[in-house]
């Protein structure tokens, strides 16, 4: 059972991440008003910090965003052609120029289906609680196997949804622990 909690929107765009004081590209292949992905082959481990610039066409400087990790995606190198390593974020405090971002790209979409955005772009953004670090014990429903991950999250529902979003349907949650 997979859970999306909020509308995510594909779009390619680059940027560029800091991490531990180094900088490296990345691409990010969808985003939301919480949350985005990002195709890098140096995946940082869920709860790291990370600075994000974002290189937004029409404008001539980045957006500089901050983020944490939620989970990361490890690929071989043999496994690039059909699938990519990257890692899921939860923004931190977005800036109005990433709602702004949003709100452009939503624009031509919004226009289709004749919707109206659920937040307003040019109100500024309320800080966020703070991220909490869980250890969620899973496992395989009618099978042997169990698992446990790492997420980072507000609460603990968001977190168990957080954790079978991650391991995807035929797992029952055990037990969660706020670490």
């Amino acid at each position: 059972m997979q859970i999306q909690t909020e509308t995510r929107i594909k779009k390619r765009l680059h940027c560029m991440l800091e991490l531990d004081a180094r900088r490296h590209s990345g691409l990010i292949l969808n985003l939301s008003e919480r949350g985005m992905f990002i195709q890098t082959s140096l995946p940082a481990a869920p709860g790291t910090l990370i600075g994000i610039d974002l290189r937004i066409p029409s404008q001539s400087e980045p957006v500089p965003v901050k983020a944490a990790v939620v989970w990361r995606r490890r690929v071989s190198p043999r496994m690039t052609g059909i699938n990519q390593s990257g890692m899921g974020l939860r923004l931190l405090s977005p800036p109005s120029s990433y709602r702004d971002l949003l709100a452009e790209i939503l624009e031509p979409v919004l226009k289709q289906t004749k919707a109206a955005p659920t937040w307003c772009p040019t109100e500024p953004s309320e800080p966020e609680p703070e991220l909490e670090q869980f250890v969620v014990r899973l496992s395989q429903t009618g099978g042997p196997r169990s698992r446990r991950i790492i997420v980072q999250c507000r609460t603990k529902q968001a977190a168990c949804e957080e954790a079978l979003c991650q391991v995807g349907e035929g797992w029952t949650i055990l037990e969660i622990v706020k670490c």
